[in-house]
């Protein structure tokens, strides 16, 4: 399958500010109350990333877990004040890659397709469920800014 096939296959559009394209493909009906508003106890999303549509540097208030399902390997950088993690993503070479990654709340976050890459088909699921008011896109100027000991690696994702 190439882009434009698993586009209409999987019914994807683009996702604003972060890049690539989703669809919803579940969300609880349970809902949470915590001191920010109600949430849904959860949801997931079926993500396709491209060469030239990525997961751009963001934070979300809740709990994301990255699932591979297909294509070719993916990095991605996760941080927060105190710690950075690079991961690679993938289900060719289990030595290599996982196929799995969580990226706890509060955390910077940015995945993109390893160099000659295509394509990467994935799906996240958030606990609580993803709302807008719980994301942030990263500003790479400022990001650099309070990292500077990682601008090179947060280059890579912008």
């Amino acid at each position: 399958m190439n882009i434009e096939q698993l586009i209409k296959h999987f019914d994807l559009i683009p996702l604003p500010e972060e890049g690539g394209y989703f669809k919803k493909v579940y969300q609880a009906k349970d809902s949470l109350k915590l001191e920010r508003g109600v949430r849904k106890a959860g949801d997931t999303i079926m993500y396709l990333i491209t060469k030239d549509q990525f997961s751009g540097l963001h934070k979300l208030l809740c709990d994301e877990f990255w699932h591979f399902y297909a294509g070719d390997p993916v990095e991605q950088i996760v941080f927060n004040e105190t710690e950075i993690q690079e991961r690679e993503l993938g289900n060719k070479d289990f030595l290599k890659h996982s196929p799995q990654s969580l990226v706890p709340a509060r955390y910077w976050q940015a995945t993109k397709l390893k160099d000659g890459g295509e394509w990467a088909l994935l799906g996240t699921s958030a606990f609580p469920a993803y709302d807008h008011a719980d994301f942030s896109m990263g500003d790479i100027s400022n990001l650099t800014l309070l990292h500077p000991q990682m601008k090179e690696r947060l280059l890579k994702y912008v």
